[in-house]
């Protein structure tokens, strides 16, 4: 799925955060949200997903990564 043809993945798209390049996809509405990211060489994948967004998921998803 993170094979890269024309700009897109085949279901994930590459993105930089924390430093390092993760294969994943981030989707949501007004009050509901999910993100899913992959990272090869440490072999880490992280899920998440809420049914409502009080705080910030990007700032979530930051803080586990960085764990």
């Amino acid at each position: 799925m993170k094979t890269i043809r024309d700009g897109d993945g085949l279901g994930m798209e590459p993105f930089t955060f924390a430093g390092k390049t993760f294969y994943g996809y981030a989707g949501g509405g007004d009050n509901y949200g999910a993100w899913l990211a992959y990272l090869p060489e440490e072999k880490l994948a992280l899920a998440y997903t809420t049914n409502a967004k009080v705080y910030p998921v990007v700032n979530i998803v930051r803080g586990v990564i960085n764990i």
